[in-house]
């Protein structure tokens, strides 16, 4: 599977860094490309977690429950948070209730959920203080999830329940940069929807890695299918 293409070939240099940190602490090698940076930040679900099956299917199963249409809900909800979905979908006094019952299905559906081929091996490579996780999921949810796939965490994690707005808010990207200390434009994000990058671009980072199919569409530099291709240099 690490024989999988990388498109493009390559991406400009890093910006000057004016993080304080000198040289940069970790370099990425990706397919033909090589990346400089500070800091290296993740979204999970769909990128170190293959838990698409799972969310498309407990969506479904709530969708149908509350008398919705399951492919419109389904193909909306990856990408943003429970509760933002929820509010999308479900009457202000009903959402509560609503947001409770999909948190039930998605924990309950947790164990179905599998790592991304190469992440248990990349997160393991980087600094433990130099790397991050912004998802959307809620903290119950990402821990039951991450341990099922066998991601360590690393020092940073930011979930659903520590941002106010969703992604394509850029609040939990800034947030994270913010506490690992870097400057923005020395941090690579690696995401998976177009929401996400948006997020990412407007939190002013220097790299956006898109992991899954197809060749750059939402405004990242690079696109690899899954992260068996990303080696961690020095």
């Amino acid at each position: 599977m690490g024989s999988d293409p990388v498109s493009p070939p390559s991406v400009p240099p890093s910006p000057g860094s004016s993080s304080g940190l000198g040289a940069s602490a970790i370099t990425l090698v990706i397919g033909d490309a090589r990346l400089d940076v500070d800091a290296v930040v993740f979204d999970f679900d769909g990128v170190l977690a293959d838990s698409v099956g799972s969310s498309d299917r407990t969506w479904r199963v709530w969708a149908e429950r509350l008398g919705l249409d399951p492919d419109a809900v389904a193909a909306e909800a990856h990408g943003r948070s429970a509760w933002a979905s929820t509010v999308a979908w479900i009457p202000e006094a009903e959402v509560p209730a609503a947001f409770a019952l999909i948190g039930e299905l998605e924990l309950g559906d947790a164990g179905t959920v599998r790592s991304i081929p190469g992440a248990v091996r990349l997160t393991a490579e980087l600094p433990p203080d130099r790397w991050g996780i912004v998802t959307s999921a809620t903290r119950a949810l990402f821990e039951a999830r991450s341990a099922v796939a066998g991601i360590a965490h690393p020092s940073l994690v930011i979930t659903a329940d520590d941002v106010r707005t969703s992604k394509p808010n850029p609040e939990g990207y800034a947030t994270a940069i913010r506490s690992l200390g870097v400057d923005p434009a020395r941090v690579v994000v690696f995401e998976d929807t177009a929401s996400g990058i948006a997020a990412a671009r407007a939190a002013g980072v220097g790299h956006v890695v898109r992991v899954g199919p197809g060749e750059p569409a939402h405004g990242e530099d690079l696109v690899v299918p899954h992260l068996e291709p990303v080696h961690r240099l020095r």
